[in-house]
């Protein structure tokens, strides 16, 4: 009799739990997700909504109810992309990019004569901040220009003789007098790294 009374008892709960109604977990919008829910909610259950790492949401109401008809109430809670905020090119460089927003990618490169000193790319991270320092583009050297016997060299712009020269320094040879020039007059610092040829100074004699 007892057992009987224990079975007709946890069938009646049973009953009343299942006319109670309830919510199964709710469909989100993209990148927003809801903390603390069970895979069935009873009416009443409030649930708090969230964005996924890297994303946020500047408005909204962030909290959706189940409610006696077994379904959630509306949500307008909508989560964007962190934005990792401009980021400039480096000089005498240029960057190549979509977006600047979370998992965004920005290619780096310098112009003809430069190096790329630092990353070649950086990624917008989930903090919101991007993944390393800009890099810079350095101007290629050359080592100091040959100066052969009897030679001057006179530069285009402020060079001190003897020291390395940055691409594209440009300069004139001269020769000592008596002596006549043979070869090309000019000197360069080309992108390879190197000085043009450098002419000799010979007796006119």
């Amino acid at each position: 009799m007892h057992h009987l009374l224990s079975v007709l008892l946890l069938s009646l709960f049973t009953l009343v739990k299942s006319a109670e109604g309830g919510c199964s977990r709710p469909a989100l919008k993209p990148h927003v997700e809801a903390l603390g829910l069970q895979q069935f909610s009873p009416p009443g259950t409030r649930a708090r909504l969230t964005c996924v790492p890297g994303y946020t949401s500047h408005n909204h109401w962030p909290f959706i109810v189940c409610t006696i008809g077994e379904s959630w109430s509306t949500a307008q809670f909508m989560c964007q992309p962190k934005s990792c905020g401009y980021i400039y090119a480096p000089q005498n460089g240029d960057m190549h990019f979509e977006d600047i927003v979370y998992l965004s990618r920005v290619n780096f490169t310098c112009n003809e004569g430069y190096n790329l000193h630092g990353v070649s790319s950086v990624v917008c991270q989930e903090n919101a901040t991007w993944s390393a320092p800009r890099p810079e583009c350095k101007a290629l050297t050359c080592g100091p220009a040959p100066v052969p016997v009897y030679t001057i060299l006179v530069f285009d712009v402020l060079q001190r003789s003897g020291e390395s020269a940055v691409f594209g320094t440009k300069g004139t040879y001269k020769c000592l007098p008596p002596m006549i020039l043979i070869g090309n007059p000019r000197a360069e610092c080309t992108i390879s790294g190197k000085w043009t040829e450098a002419p000799v100074c010979q007796s006119n004699k």
